[in-house]
């Protein structure tokens, strides 16, 4: 047999790359001495391959790998990969990933497709296998584009009340620091969505009953699928409540009522706390006259108020009496909602030596003074005052009681005495309704160590003034002279007792007691159960 290096026989050709046959068949040799290999011509696709197997190698890749994707397409850029070749990726934790498909360009690319790929195990390998197993890898190359993340946990973003101004923010993070685009289809109106921040604001719609509102917000990376979460807001119905002067303070509202008048609930039933406070009982007149009581001074707890219109009366002092004969008057009760009331202060004794039962303080919320020896102070109310004052044995011009402490008993020398102090039990309520009070005169240096309700002071027979209880009693006439006060205007207090002599003790005398002060109606309730 002739030598296949025959001339003759043609043999398998040989030369550097620009000399490989041009008009090769498929399976056609070649000894390429410039690349020192043995070569076969593949097709017009392939071109020249090298017939001994040589081992791939990867340099890199183009593409991104979405982890909200199922289908994710990378070019492989390497050496030697040959036709048949698949790619696969393996994971942090050894798991290899076998792509759908791998497609060889040439000997320096690679196209692979491969289904979803796992985030929490990036970095990943990229493997190129040849036909003939051998392989190439380049370690921790390949990264996933990892879908935004919910800080803000799934469920309810608070509970707020209606007409309440609503603020609060959901948040996602992206590991690539993209910026997180926010959005939502199902929004209830009355919110308003940041696409930048995340922040949700509104004020929430009024309701008579409680509404959870239900909804989802989308969180996007602008290239993975946007991930949604459901979140939730709850609005919780509150009474709306007008009428009288509103002030405040970091718990409550007080709405105050220095004239007859109408508190309003409307939207669902209120719980409140109601504080009346009665007309002062009017001074006695003639002699040494005894002070008139303090109105009333009552707190109802927890009232629960229907939806509907409770009516406000103001209770008024009783007016001095300008005839010794009679007894002066008492105040009048204050009262809400019809059932709930303080009752008026008792009126002052008169000075009159005929009429027995003119000398007498009158029962009340505070008890009127007594005016003549021997006989008794009104009664007080239990739970709104205190006695009036007696006058034991000899006595003359004894006070009105207060909402805080029983009148001062008359005595023998000197005539006329203070009244008796008024309750500083609801300080902290006079503080709050202080900006309501600023046209009263008087008030605020009434009421200004905490105290309302104070009794008038009887009237006495020297030149030494005799006080009104703390928080509003009128001051007594003294010297024998006209001069007896009111007591202060919406404080209950009780109006001051007159002074004279036994000549004045007739009609129409001009020593005279003083009116007592008008009462007050205060309901308060917490800012939260409004909303505030």
């Amino acid at each position: 047999m002739t030598d296949i290096r025959m001339s003759s026989m043609a043999g398998i050709p040989f030369g550097n790359n620009a000399s490989r046959p041009i008009n090769a068949n498929v399976g056609q040799p070649y000894f390429n001495g410039e690349s020192q290999r043995l070569e076969l011509y593949t097709g017009a696709q392939y071109g020249w391959q090298n017939i001994v197997a040589e081992t791939p190698g990867v340099t890199g890749y183009n593409g991104t790998v979405l982890q909200t994707n199922t289908t994710n397409t990378i070019t492989i850029g390497g050496t030697n990969f040959a036709l048949g070749a698949s790619a696969s990726l393996i994971g942090q934790d050894g798991t290899e990933i076998f792509s759908t498909s791998t497609t060889v360009n040439n000997l320096t690319s690679a196209t692979a497709v491969f289904g979803a790929i796992d985030a929490t195990k990036e970095p990943y390998d990229i493997k190129m296998t040849n036909p003939s197993n051998l392989y190439g890898i380049y370690y921790d190359i390949l990264t996933v584009n990892d879908a935004p993340i919910w800080f803000t946990a799934a469920g309810s973003l608070g509970t707020f009340v209606s007409a309440q101004a609503v603020s609060v923010s959901v948040n996602a993070t992206d590991e690539e620091n993209n910026s997180i685009t926010y959005s939502s289809s199902n929004l209830p109106a009355w919110l308003s969505l940041n696409s930048s921040s995340g922040l949700l604001t509104g004020t929430a719609p009024t309701s008579s009953t409680n509404q959870t509102y239900s909804f989802a917000i989308n969180a996007s990376d602008s290239s993975n699928t946007q991930v949604s979460r459901s979140f939730t807001i709850t609005v919780n119905a509150v009474s709306v409540i007008t009428g009288g002067t509103l002030t405040s303070d970091s718990t409550y509202y007080y709405r105050t009522f220095i004239n007859d008048g109408n508190l309003v609930v409307s939207n669902i039933s209120a719980t409140a706390d109601v504080l009346l406070v009665a007309g002062g009982g009017g001074g006695g007149s003639g002699w040494y006259a005894g002070g008139g009581g303090a109105g009333g001074v009552k707190l109802y707890s927890s009232l629960s108020l229907s939806t509907q219109s409770h009516s406000v009366v103001i209770g008024q002092g009783g007016t001095g009496t300008t005839d010794a004969r009679n007894t002066s008057n008492n105040g009048q009760n204050s009262t809400f909602s019809g059932s709930y009331f303080a009752t008026g202060g008792g009126g002052g004794g008169s000075r009159n030596q005929r009429i027995s039962g003119s000398r007498v303080g009158g029962n009340g919320g505070s008890g009127g003074g007594a005016a003549f020896p021997g006989t008794l102070g009104g009664l007080g109310t239990s739970g709104e005052g205190n006695n009036g004052g007696s006058n034991d044995g000899g006595g003359y011009g004894a006070s009105g009681g207060g909402a805080g402490a029983a009148g001062n008993p008359g005595t023998s020398t000197p005539f006329g005495v203070n009244g008796g102090s008024g309750t500083n039990a609801y300080s902290a309520w006079l503080t709050a309704i202080s900006p309501a009070m600023t046209g009263v005169s008087g008030w605020s240096t009434a009421t200004s160590g905490g105290f309302i309700g104070g009794g008038g002071a009887a009237g006495s027979d020297d030149s030494i003034l005799r006080l009104g209880g703390s928080g509003g009693g009128g001051n007594g006439a003294q010297g024998g002279a006209n001069g007896a006060t009111s007591g202060i205007a919406n404080t209950g207090g009780g109006g001051g007792g007159g002074s004279g002599t036994e000549s004045d003790s007739t009609p129409n005398s001009p020593q005279r007691g003083a009116t007592g002060g008008s009462g007050l109606v205060i309901v308060r309730y917490t800012r939260a159960s409004v909303g505030g």
